[in-house]
């Protein structure tokens, strides 16, 4: 008797409570026994030749089988009318979806690559690399990749129910899933640049041999040589270098370049399901018409008026850091340093131009109004201001070694402090223009009148800066985070430590490049007047009501049930 009393108690606000947190918690436990076992991993094996010797194999079976289990059932049951509603605002803006393609075809190519890998080494006699479980888990991932890409794209907007707490835990194993695909690959990365670096040193043994072989005794000098070398290389790619030349070349190649596309495919998944988590079960901001892709719509919707400066100069420094690539690939030489010198004059310049272009911003922004409503920008300014810290410490590491240590290079320890000052600089100031286009912008009730250049202030700027960041990511992601572009860090800290402070840093600064791209876009698009908007409107709205980030119905006349429209993406 007492306890059914307990038990009819219970409100569904605590069920709900107790369902969220345990979910919070199920994913810090998950994450917990990762990384665990990884410590367990390297502390029994202090020097592994292969990601797959340190992380627990059949814990990847657990999360991939289950993501695979939850996204099918997403896709053909709780994405249904009677299970799920839609937002008005999407959990991931257009930009971000076209960006989930773009790195989920590129982490399908990675995993693919992947599953020949341990495929090929198991035709190897006495492989230590192949195993079924991990050949196994590269189909899992693989088949995960895909159909989160699908839900990503089309599914941006989905409000589900409670359904009995299995919403909330759901997603969050999906974030779960994904956290641990983004540090797994950090780790292989990282594994892969401590070879590079061992086999540098191992170079630098050999000419030391030549040099003083009068001085030292042959077995002094091999003893160096061990000492250095370590373990020899990594193993899966020593197994095919002996047996598959042609595909060991290829995986030598490409392996490193798409190792950026699966790290910011995991990211997109981890921010837009945490979006969605938060949004289960609530009323505020829902549709009352369902989503649909519709790409022709979107792009005949989108009004390009007073961003043409913008764009031109910020497709400038797009083509000017594709350059930087191009000459950095060229010149990338360890006996002189003109490579490192390249990245980094160039990577000034941008900042410097970026710093300037967000004061500009900062200035004529205020002309616009203050929203009445701002919806859903909590986690965007949170994912700046963390992954923006990121970036600066960054930056302030760049100029304490500018100032403090002389390069056997030549250094350019100037440059480098400049570089650093720009750096932080364009980074504060940024931050600070992004959030106040969280709380300034365009009304859409005065799109009645064909708009003027004085009613769309900073926009030539926020085109400006989505493009620098673009550029930045590109160069942040194809060229500093290797250890070549930054020599004299890894003189002065030494390669292996510096390598270890790369893969904390660098993943974070990455994003923060991505995710002010995304968020810039967002506000040129929604901040601003849209004349074609305006010539849409029409007494027969239920014409456009289908097209991508399109007119949603936010309110409804009580006499004549009349659609109003407006506009719906974030």
């Amino acid at each position: 008797m007492q306890v059914s009393k307990y038990v009819e108690g219970v409100t569904f606000k605590a069920i709900y409570t107790v369902s969220r947190t345990s979910s919070v918690l199920y994913f810090f436990v998950g994450l917990g026994v990762y990384i665990s076992s990884i410590l367990i991993g390297y502390a029994q094996d202090p020097k592994p030749r292969h990601h797959h010797d340190l992380e627990p194999s059949w814990m990847l079976v657990y999360l991939y089988t289950l993501s695979i289990i939850y996204l099918t059932s997403l896709l053909l049951y709780f994405s249904g009318e009677t299970h799920s509603r839609h937002c008005t605002h999407s959990h991931g803006s257009a930009f971000v979806r076209q960006g989930a393609f773009i790195f989920g075809l590129g982490a399908v190519i990675y995993t693919i690559l992947d599953f020949l890998t341990t495929v090929l080494s198991s035709r190897v006699q006495d492989s230590l690399c192949h195993s079924p479980v991990n050949t196994f888990n590269a189909v899992l991932l693989l088949i995960f990749i895909i159909l989160q890409m699908v839900v990503v794209i089309f599914h941006p907007r989905l409000n589900l129910r409670f359904e009995h707490g299995l919403s909330q835990l759901g997603l969050m194993h999906l974030i779960l899933t994904n956290a641990i695909m983004w540090i797994r690959t950090i780790i292989k990365e990282s594994m892969l640049e401590f070879y590079e670096v061992m086999e540098m040193e191992s170079k630098d043994v050999d000419q030391l041999k030549e040099a003083l072989q009068k001085n030292f005794t042959i077995e002094h000098l091999q003893d160096i040589s061990r000492s250095v070398t370590k373990s020899g290389g990594y193993l899966c790619y020593e197994d095919l270098e002996d047996n598959f030349p042609t595909m060991y070349n290829f995986l030598q190649n490409w392996t490193p370049t798409l190792f950026p596309f699966i790290i910011e495919f995991s990211l997109i998944g981890c921010t837009l399901f945490f979006s969605m988590w938060n949004y289960v079960h609530l009323d505020k901001d829902v549709s009352i018409r369902r989503y649909a892709v519709n790409p022709r719509e979107f792009l005949r919707s989108l009004d390009f008026t007073h961003s043409w400066m913008g764009f031109s100069l910020g497709a400038l420094l797009v083509s000017l850091n594709f350059i930087n690539l191009i000459l950095f690939f060229k010149y990338s030489s360890l006996e002189d340093s003109t490579d490192e010198f390249i990245s980094k004059s160039s990577n000034s310049a941008v900042n410097f131009c970026g710093s300037v272009a967000s004061v500009m911003a900062i200035l004529k922004i205020q002309q616009l109004k203050d929203k009445e409503n701002v919806v859903g920008r909590g986690m965007d300014a949170a994912l700046l201001y963390i992954s923006g810290s990121f970036l600066i410490l960054y930056s302030i590491l760049e100029i304490l070694v500018g100032a403090n240590y002389k390069s056997n290079f030549t250094g350019y320890s100037r440059l480098q402090i400049v570089n650093g000052v720009f750096s932080v600089t364009s980074t504060i100031v940024q931050v600070i223009f992004i959030n106040l286009t969280f709380v300034k912008g365009h009304e859409e009730k005065d799109d009645e009148r064909e708009k003027k250049e004085i009613d769309y202030p900073a926009r030539q700027e926020t085109v400006f800066l989505a493009l620098t960041n673009l550029s930045q990511w590109l160069i942040f992601t194809f060229e500093i985070q290797k250890t070549k572009s930054s020599r004299t860090e890894a003189e002065y800290f030494g390669p292996f430590h510096w390598v270890i402070l790369e893969r904390i840093i660098m993943p974070l600064s990455i994003f923060f490049r991505f995710h002010s791209t995304v968020v810039l876009v967002d506000s040129w698009k929604s901040n601003y007047p849209n004349n074609k908007r305006r010539q849409q409107l029409n007494p027969c709205p239920a014409d456009i009501s289908n097209s991508e980030d399109g007119p949603q119905a936010e309110a409804m006349e009580m006499e004549n049930a009349i659609v109003v429209s407006s506009s719906g993406e974030p």
